[in-house]
């Protein structure tokens, strides 16, 4: 893997060179001295060579896209420098360069976390001015590598695709630690080129998941932020418990409405990109919402405080995980897992919302006691995906609830146990149709 500062050095020197001649580069008359000219654009342009190292290397994608004025500025003075940027949109693009220019913007994007520096205000800058100017690009220069490319932007650029799903305010409506937790935003939230990039971007199934994964991923941080700010009981009676219950579930169909309208939109622009019918369509959502519940279910290392950040930064890993998937299994979607073709892409995703839900009150210890008992008082041994942990206290187990369709009726069942009368969100209605509203918005 090259330096980042001898990546940096080699695209400085090619700009350079160019821009001291008014001939054309060298590069470019060697290809005109073949007969036909032979080859790609971009196979013949070293720019795109020197991007796509940068690809890998986020710091050099970065300082070269979108190096500071200033050195010495900070967070709340920096001002970027588009130089490079402007000389960039000024050349000319094919398929293969234009996939070198999408992995440079893919690792750069790579840096919008949360830091005491520069880094997430210059990254924030060069994705936006990448998501504008990759919104207008024609439908010749896209391939799978380009979209999925694009796909690690937009995952990093979760909060302006949440902000364009829910039509704005979502990040800065309230105050809270989740919020708090973001990386410097874009100055626009440039709603319509969103929508349009998630159109073309989803066409690849791995950019569908790496999308989808990390938008599971960041409403789920956004519900744990938001149970979190429960009071803990202040004694252990009966009455403590049922309030607590109440706040929570209050705080759960609130938080259902925004992640429930997100989860849509990328769906409806799926649907509307790909123009997927019957069964293949069936294939696609399920695959879309496995891919959710991925990063829904893979935020139990930042809630315990052994990762990172707990927002920013993964998409492009995520993205390798599911291509070397891909390669090792091409069938879209898994076959035991089979809730979109038997309940319907509506029904199922109420029932995976509840199933998160449920999980994370039952992760904080806030479902009643009997709700793991059956009419005789007993525990029930009956569910697959109910066990008890190392102490004997009864748990769910999502992963499991969610590896097997057959798995959903038997959930559905265990909601109408009377013990979980106080549990407000059974029927997780807001959700479905907060879905239901952002697929429409999304397949416009």
């Amino acid at each position: 893997m090259f330096n980042d500062y001898f990546l940096q050095d080699l695209g400085y020197a090619l700009r350079a060179h160019e821009q001291a001649s008014d001939d054309l580069p060298a590069w470019q008359s060697q290809r005109m001295k073949a007969s036909p000219p032979e080859g790609a654009w971009g196979a013949w342009d070293p720019m795109a060579g020197i991007l796509t190292a940068m690809g890998r290397q986020p710091d050099a994608a970065l300082d070269f896209l979108a190096p500071a004025v200033d050195g010495r500025a900070t967070e709340q003075t920096v001002e970027v420098d588009g130089t490079t940027w402007e000389w960039l949109q000024g050349r000319e693009w094919d398929s293969t360069s234009f996939e070198a220019l999408s992995a440079a913007f893919a690792g750069a994007s790579e840096r919008r976390q949360l830091t005491t520096g520069t880094k997430d205000e210059r990254a924030a800058w060069i994705t936006e001015q990448a998501v504008v100017d990759m919104a207008g690009r024609k439908d010749g220069l896209w391939t799978d590598t380009s979209r999925q490319n694009v796909a690690v932007v937009l995952a990093n650029s979760m909060q302006e695709v949440d902000e364009a799903a829910n039509k704005g305010g979502q990040r800065s409506a309230e105050a809270s630690d989740f919020n708090a937790s973001m990386p410097a935003g874009w100055e626009e939230g440039h709603r319509y080129e969103v929508r349009s990039l998630l159109q073309e971007t989803l066409k690849d199934d791995v950019a569908l998941q790496t999308v989808s994964a990390a938008a599971g991923r960041y409403t789920s941080l956004r519900l744990d932020d938001a149970l979190d700010t429960l009071p803990a009981d202040s004694d252990d009676s009966q009455d403590a418990g049922k309030s607590t219950l109440k706040d929570a579930s209050a705080l759960v169909l609130q938080k259902l409405h925004p992640d429930g309208r997100l989860l849509g939109y990328i769906q409806g622009a799926a649907e509307k990109g790909r123009g997927d019918e019957g069964e293949q369509l069936d294939a696609t959502n399920q695959m879309l919402l496995n891919a959710f519940d991925d990063g829904v279910y893979s935020t139990a290392d930042a809630v315990a405080g052994t990762a990172g950040p707990a927002w920013g930064g993964m998409a492009r890993q995520t993205a390798q995980s599911y291509a070397v998937a891909a390669l090792q299994n091409p069938i879209v979607g898994a076959p035991d897992r089979s809730d979109v073709q038997e309940f319907g892409m509506s029904e199922a995703v109420r029932l995976h919302f509840l199933v998160e839900a449920y999980s994370k009150l039952d992760e904080r210890e806030l479902l009643p006691p009997g709700a793991y008992e059956n009419v005789d008082g007993k525990p029930y041994t009956i569910y697959a995906w109910m066990k008890q942990d190392s102490t004997g206290a009864p748990h769910l187990d999502a992963a499991v609830l969610l590896s097997d369709s057959d798995n959903m009726p038997q959930f559905a069942s265990w909601l109408l146990d009377p013990d979980l009368a106080g549990v407000t969100i059974r029927h997780g209605v807001p959700a479905v149709t907060a879905f239901e509203v952002g697929h429409d918005a999304g397949g416009v």
